[in-house]
């Protein structure tokens, strides 16, 4: 067995969601809008890469008539830290080509000539009029776009005009006219998809069909577990899968985490001892993780939490008691069931809410006994000002190492002609505002990039490979970096940073200072070496 062995989504490894993603494929066919919920790692990108694989192989051609579900994965984290909406419309544009390309013989693999020609300069009618120009490639296939959106937090809530959600709507469930194509769109998050589907002003969150992630349940990881070790037997793998489920509660990625481990471990048998030893790295090594599940719970359940923490079970009538006494909402009661039940940490049994998933509230009820004070905003956002220079330090050393004199001309690459030249304003510029100062001088070219910018050297183009050794994969350094860059913007406009947001951030700052002072010592340490 490979100790590298990892469950991630589209590695193979899925079990027990078939009927899930039945039932998703079911709500986007019911309605143009579709919210996923499900806490991290709980499966959503596994879940809707498998919707995808599934209609991908029902296929067609163009000169065959027919009508045909056009499945358009999109990983929005993707985007560009200062992505608009006209870049989004673009991507999910160019995916929807894609698609077409694998599923519809005889589609053509380049745009067409006119494809830019119907441009109006309104976002929406240049959005369906690229659309529409997808579908009669297409030839006598009707396709139905169904738009799969990983990570929705990257364009739904406050980053985006609200005029978005608005063009958004409009095109889910307004009239526009007769069109060769329709559209659905599945929006996979979490908690901030509570709050938007809640937002009374929101048409889409109003019209939604809410869709939630369910733990899986033993004999998935039964049926798991004989994937990763084929080789042992049965009655092996039924205790290993019982240890899991009671430790996991079934949360799809700490599951597959104790299993990743027990590969790496690869003991003849697999005892209680290794389980436990197992358990024991899987808490450790996922530290974030549950730090960030435990900052992301919203107000209402972190209420009932700090109650939960004292019982293994709980009525449900009791929730709306426990809210009212916290002075929040006692109506919402349901949204905290739900909320447990897809963050992974609770069931439903008998009218009871049951406690799941040991890792977590093990970790949470030390959090709870013992929580830390949150840090103030002067030294959360000195924290930023550490981690931002310890990254263009090390990101400068690491370019310079690998192009030497040619290390600017990588650095223009990666970013971009646009970032680029923004970058060498700023820096042209800089002189010029202390004219009175006798020691004003230009500064230094790193010192002019934001921090979306240095996150685009790590984890872009061939700047990558300089860097991926330090995380477990582009997604860890993205979520990282997603949770300083709004802070970091707000500080430095002297706005006010939610406390929870401020905790977030702080997290995030000491997990990347760690590692980047880590490889700066090493850099320091090689440096040495090589003088002597």
């Amino acid at each position: 067995m490979s100790a590298s062995l990892r469950i991630s989504p589209g590695s193979g490894f899925f079990v027990g969601r078939d009927e899930m993603c039945d039932g998703l494929l079911g709500a986007t066919r019911k309605t143009n809008a579709v919210l996923l919920f499900g806490g991290r790692q709980s499966g959503k990108t596994a879940l809707l890469l498998r919707l995808r694989d599934r209609l991908l192989r029902v296929t067609g051609e163009v000169a065959t008539l027919g009508a045909l579900e056009v499945p358009v994965y999109v990983d929005l984290t993707r985007l560009n830290y200062d992505a608009r909406p006209a870049d989004l419309f673009q991507t999910l544009v160019r995916a929807a080509r894609t698609s077409c390309a694998k599923q519809i013989a005889g589609f053509p693999c380049e745009n067409t000539p006119n494809a830019g020609a119907h441009r109006t300069g309104d976002l929406l009618d240049d959005f369906i009029g690229d659309l529409q120009n997808v579908s009669a490639e297409c030839g006598e296939i009707e396709p139905r776009f169904v738009f799969l959106l990983d990570e929705a937090k990257r364009v739904l809530g406050d980053r985006f005009p609200r005029g978005f959600q608005d063009n958004l709507f409009s095109l889910l469930f307004g009239e526009s006219g007769v069109q060769n194509f329709t559209v659905a769109m599945v929006f996979a998050g979490a908690q901030h998809l509570y709050a938007f589907s809640l937002d009374d002003t929101s048409p889409i969150g109003s019209r939604a069909i809410p869709w939630h992630i369910r733990n899986l349940p033993e004999t998935a990881i039964q049926a798991l577990a004989k994937q990763v070790f084929p080789e042992r037997a049965d009655t092996e793998l039924v205790e290993l899968a019982r240890f899991i489920w009671e430790s996991s509660g079934g949360q799809a990625g700490l599951a597959a985490k104790m299993l990743e481990e027990l590969a790496r471990i690869s003991p003849p048998q697999v005892t209680a001892e290794v389980l436990l030893l197992a358990e024991s790295t899987v808490l450790h090594d996922n530290r974030g993780l549950l730090e960030n599940w435990s900052l992301a719970l919203t107000p209402r359940a972190r209420a009932v939490a700090q109650d939960f923490c004292e019982n293994e079970e709980m009525s449900l009538v009791a929730i709306a008691p426990i809210l009212r006494d916290a002075r929040l909402e006692p109506l919402l009661a349901p949204r905290v069931v739900e909320e447990f039940q897809y963050m992974g940490i609770a069931d439903v049994l008998n009218g009871r809410l049951i406690r799941r998933n040991k890792f977590f509230w093990n970790y949470y009820e030390r959090l709870n006994v013992d929580a830390a004070v949150p840090s103030a905003a002067h030294d959360v956002w000195r924290l930023i000002e550490t981690t931002e220079l310890s990254m263009r330090d090390l990101i400068k050393n690491r370019y310079e190492a690998a192009y030497g004199g040619k290390a600017e001309s990588v650095m223009r690459t990666v970013l971009g002609d646009k970032a680029w030249t923004e970058i060498q304003s700023k820096k042209a510029g800089s002189k010029r505002k202390y004219k009175y100062s006798p020691e004003a001088v230009e500064r230094d070219t790193m010192s002019c990039m934001y921090f979306g910018h240095l996150k685009d050297l790590m984890i872009h183009g061939q700047g990558w490979s300089h860097f991926k050794h330090m995380f477990r994969d582009k997604r860890e350094l993205e979520d990282k970096v997603s949770a300083i860059t709004p802070v970091r913007n707000d500080r430095a406009h002297f706005s006010e940073v939610p406390a929870k947001e401020l905790d977030r951030c702080r997290i995030a700052c000491d997990d990347l200072s760690v590692i980047v002072d880590r490889e700066l010592e090493k850099h320091a340490e090689d440096g040495a070496e090589l003088a002597r």
